[in-house]
């Protein structure tokens, strides 16, 4: 079952893009965090008070939840951004 296991993660590796595998693998920074916190909030700050900032953040919902599920600081704000994206969708 391990051998199994191995070979599943050994080939999974090439279906994984080198922007999430750098995501995944990178230690943060005091500035970097910061940087990438201060963004994330701004964003947020669009989604809920911009329709246009809505509509455009669209487009990078996938990168937005690749972030989200990574170990950087700003992934919890990133999660709620696709959260109210998600729910202004119901009210549009």
């Amino acid at each position: 079952p391990n051998a199994a296991l191995h070979a599943i993660k050994r080939h999974a590796v090439e279906f994984i893009s080198p922007k999430e595998l750098a995501m995944r693998d990178e230690k943060e920074g005091p500035v970097t965090k910061s940087i990438r916190l201060t963004a994330s909030l701004i964003l947020r700050n669009l989604v809920i008070y911009s329709s246009l900032g809505r509509s455009r953040l669209r487009a990078y919902e996938s990168h937005l939840s690749t972030i989200a599920l990574s170990n950087v600081e700003s992934s919890r704000t990133v999660s709620q951004i696709l959260f109210d994206l998600a729910n202004s969708a119901d009210f549009q």
